[in-house]
């Protein structure tokens, strides 16, 4: 392991001031992306760049910079792993592209005026993605005299339940010693008691840094909340009790001797680097924490961005301290990045949120002043800042991730955000407090019965918006060079179904890790999935979700295609946590004196239960008030039987699970129907058991007959079954139950059809005599006949086509007329008859 005090340091973009070698200059830097133009030379002994483009070797002449002034950023990138196969935490494989780092180069300058003039000359060529000032960046900490018990933040014993709730998180999980939390900062003593038994890899390197007459490890700090040795009787507990750990070195050194000095890493460029150094070392780093901001926080790095870009996509779980400004700051980088990360703010022991960057990009807050932790040489010190209160939160992600490792990055995110105290004056959020104080009980309590967690997808979108023209820079997207083209940007939504099965949605969320859109980054885009709910969309059964997609062309015009996919192929990722529904388990059916015991699934711990049933009086309810009952018959029925829950879907909430129950065999009832039109006069009818699974031995007979009636049924020992029926009568169906206690059933079947119509003469040579028959069977009198002749309303002849050869109507109906069919050949014809219900046919002939 290798020790070093700081000495030297950079000024805005490295101002260095190194005394042993480079008295009182300034340097500043550029990071460059050249598509083409500029090549890198790496050998063991040494990297430079060679410029082959006339152009870019015009600019750089402009201001004097030589050749040894540009070199690689990334001389360890191998250009092969722009594209690799990534496994997340959970065996999920996917193939992902990274920036191609190996065109980006550090240009070196002298001052911030010919820095900012290389900038804007470097954009204006064709060969440059993009160009920025590589920058310095600043840990967020402020060094305190001890004065709180140790470790308050997790069991404030001056302000009880003012903490993150350790303790009572530890009852339910301690941590997983498969998962592991990167520490991008200024390196951790590996060495140190508390922590070298959870030291996983990484880089061995740690910084003194020193305020007054105290110093300090950053770092050592930042892994000792996040993650120290714990229950092993020295020192202090870390949140997540078994995680392991990996420090990646952020900080700028090189000894002071400064040879080759700017053919280092530095800045922004080595952020990127060891951010994505803790993606790449196992697929068990699921949380990195970030306990820093760049300097100013207004600053944008592309390099930065495309880092937390690349944990992002990789399904990783970033915690960022906010800053220590104490004053309101729309625009902090990195915490303000729009991307997946969650950005903490610090509480004191009363609960206040104070010396705290806030704005709109706040998320949530967690203790941060006078924090009891790990300092290098097994040392152990008090220290303030919100870098104190992130790796709480990385901690608390990665228990998370450790009790279900089912969990997206987004998931972690929004359960963290939905489980806080909040502790602000406008609920559920501020700016200043975010969603609120952390709460890792609440947390992972969200992670048990009765709450679930259900993780979908939707195919298919709509387009709701499309941007105009716009230049758009495209990094480590799949089929995309990395460049800046024309294009626009299209909002695509779609709209899906709530989860059944819910008593409660406790909330909805969108996620990024299998949506096949992007996320709206302004002028650039990483190659992200992103997808969230449209405010102000869901309902009580629905929810609208999006995300964009690009449409793209070349510097010539020529349409590329639309990026990641067309917006009617979008695939939307998201997830809802409700509180599953108590359900009552027990007999359907009650066939002897008492049932057997019924119990409720999904019951909340401390749910306090009401049985009930109705209707009253069929049953008698053994244990009222017990979480498990019996029932005794009374009479036989059909009963609900009703479990009240107190708090029975989720907090404050109550609820009551009903359960159907038969007491005795159940009755099944008859559905009849008639079906098909009039045969004479003959109605068929449907019939069937209902419901056909409550009975067996089914017989159907007929019952009581009208006067000159009949029925017949087609088949009598089945569950359904057709009756032709004249007049009208009773049909009766015998079955045994389930309880194989015989019993009977019956219906009225009736006809309203009427017979057919008298033709006389048939044949005839041309007058034609037509009336009805008497006999109809009511509907309301199934068994009496009552005598009642059919009206004729209108009449038609049809020819051997079935053209209409003649019509008649008869207003006020007739049960008899007469036709002269004389001018008709010889032939059969057609007449129809209208009773204003129905019309009748029948045949005639004419022949002389």
């Amino acid at each position: 392991m290798k020790k070093s005090i700081r000495v030297c340091g950079y000024l805005v973009v490295f101002a260095i001031f190194c005394k042993t070698a480079i008295a009182q200059t300034s340097y500043y830097q550029a990071s460059v992306y050249f598509k083409s133009g500029v090549t890198r030379n790496i050998t063991p002994t040494d990297t430079s760049a060679t410029v082959t483009a006339s152009d870019i070797q015009t600019v750089l002449t402009r201001y004097s910079i030589a050749a040894t002034s540009v070199y690689p950023e990334f001389p360890k990138f191998i250009e092969t792993d722009t594209l690799k196969i990534t496994t997340s935490k959970g065996g999920t494989q996917d193939s992902l592209k990274q920036m191609d780092k190996a065109k980006v180069f550090a240009i070196t300058v002298s001052d911030t005026t010919t820095l900012k003039n290389l900038i804007t000359d470097l954009l204006a060529l064709p060969e440059v993605v993009f160009a920025e000032a590589n920058g310095s960046n600043k840990n967020d900490i402020v060094p305190n005299d001890p004065i709180f018990p140790n470790q308050w933040n997790l069991n404030n014993t001056v302000n009880p339940g003012k903490d993150i709730h350790a303790e009572a998180a530890w009852d339910i999980f301690t941590g997983s010693a498969n998962n592991i939390i990167a520490i991008i900062d200024d390196g951790v003593d590996v060495s140190h008691q508390d922590l070298s038994a959870k030291i996983a890899g990484g880089d061995n390197t740690y910084h003194v840094e020193t305020s007054g007459s105290f110093s300090f490890s950053h770092g050592t700090f930042v892994a000792g909340i996040a993650g120290a040795s714990s229950n092993n009787g020295i020192g202090v507990t870390g949140v997540d009790w078994n995680a392991k750990l990996i420090s990646k070195d952020k900080y700028d050194y090189w000894n002071c001797v400064c040879i080759n000095y700017f053919k280092k890493q530095h800045g922004d460029g080595l952020l990127n680097q060891k951010i994505s150094e803790a993606v790449d070392f196992s697929p068990n780093v699921w949380t990195l924490n970030e306990s820093w901001g760049l300097d100013p926080a207004t600053r944008y790095s592309v390099l930065v961005r495309e880092a937390f870009a690349y944990a992002y996509k990789n399904n990783r779980v970033s915690s960022v301290a906010a800053g220590n400004s104490g004053a309101y700051t729309p625009v902090n980088s990195p915490a303000g990045f729009n991307t997946g990360l969650i950005a903490v703010g610090q509480t004191d022991n009363n609960d206040v949120t104070l010396i705290t960057s806030f704005g709109p990009w706040m998320d949530v807050v967690a203790p941060g002043q006078n924090i009891y932790t790990t300092n290098y040489n097994n040392a152990y010190t008090y220290n303030s800042g919100t870098s104190l209160a992130a790796p709480q939160v990385a901690g608390l992600a990665s228990l998370m991730k450790g009790y279900n490792s089912s969990l997206n990055n987004d998931d972690i995110e929004q359960i963290i955000k939905l489980s806080t105290d909040y502790n602000g004056t406008t609920p559920p959020y501020d700016q200043l407090n975010g969603y609120g104080r952390i709460n890792a009980y609440k947390a992972l309590k969200f992670l048990q019965a009765p709450y679930q967690l259900q993780q979908l997808t939707a195919g298919g979108g709509t387009v709701y918006a499309t941007s105009g023209n716009m230049k758009l820079v495209m990094l480590g997207i799949k089929r995309l060079a990395d460049a800046a083209y024309v294009g626009k940007r299209i909002e695509v939504r779609t709209t899906v179904n709530l989860a059944t099965g819910f008593c409660s949605n406790l909330s909805v969320w969108g996620t990024g890790f299998k949506t096949t859109g992007f996320r709206d980054d302004g002028a650039y885009c990483y190659g992200e999935g992103f997808c969230e709910v449209v405010p102000g969309s869901q309902t009580s059964t629905q929810v609208t979700l999006r995300t964009y997609v690009y449409q793209l062309y070349d510097i010539l015009g020529n349409f590329l295609g639309y990026y990641p996919r067309a917006p009617q192929y979008v695939t939307f990722s998201y997830s809802i946590l409700g509180v599953q529904q108590p359900i009552v388990n027990g007999d359907n059916l009650v066939c002897g004196a008492t049932s057997n015991p019924y119990t409720i699934t999904n019951l909340p711990a401390n749910a306090t239960v009401a049985w009930s049933a109705t209707p009253t009086g069929v049953v008698q309810i053994n244990s009222p008030t017990a979480n498990s009952t019996t029932i005794t018959k009374l009479a036989s029925g059909q009963i609900t039987l009703n479990a009240a829950i107190t708090n029975g879907c989720g907090l404050n909430q109550n609820y009551t699970a009903p359960k159907a129950v038969s007491i005795g065999g159940p009755y099944v009832g008859i559905n009849y129907s008639p079906y098909g039109s009039c045969n004479g006069s003959t109605q068929a009818w449907q019939l069937s058991a209902s419901p056909t699974a409550d009975g067996t031995n089914w017989h159907w007979t007929v019952g009581h007959l009208g006067n000159n009636s009949s029925i017949y049924i087609t088949n009598p020992y089945s569950n359904s079954t057709f009756a032709d029926v004249i007049g009208g009568g009773t049909v009766n169906l015998s079955y045994n139950d389930l309880c194989g206690v015989a019993q009977q059933n019956g219906v009225t079947l009736y006809s309203n059809c009427h017979s057919l119509a008298i033709i006389a003469p048939n044949p005839s040579t041309g007058m034609v005599t037509i009336s009805t028959t008497a006999t109809s069977q009511a509907q309301s009198d199934a068994t009496s006949t009552i005598s009642a002749q059919w009206k004729i309303y209108k009449l038609k002849v049809l020819g051997q086509s079935g053209n209409q050869l003649k019509a008649l109507s008869y207003p006020d109906g007739v049960t008899s007329t007469n036709i002269n069919l004389t001018s008709l050949p010889n032939g059969t014809y057609t007449l129809q008859l209208y009773d204003k219900v129905s019309w009748t046919s029948q045949q005639i002939a004419i022949l002389r």
